[in-house]
């Protein structure tokens, strides 16, 4: 049986497939790792994170700090 988390992240991968986005699933477990890879050969702008580990994994360009509310403001 699946948790709660499972199926709110299933739904949000069903809502981004109806939208045109493409979702990848981490095969090795690690979503820092995959979204540093795919940075790194090119394959998207930037990764989105405020985890550090992806500069281990060689990512090149890191957005940290990101909000979509525009209630939200930084001093």
């Amino acid at each position: 049986m699946c948790s709660i988390i499972s199926l709110k992240i299933i739904k949000c991968c069903e809502l981004l497939r109806h939208m045109g986005i493409k979702v990848i699933r981490s095969p090795c477990g690690e979503a820092e790792k995959a979204c540093a890879y795919l940075n790194m050969i090119g394959r998207c702008d930037g990764v989105i994170t405020d985890d550090s580990d992806v500069f281990l994994y060689g990512a090149k360009v890191v957005y940290r700090n990101f909000c979509l509310d525009k209630k939200v403001k930084f001093n």
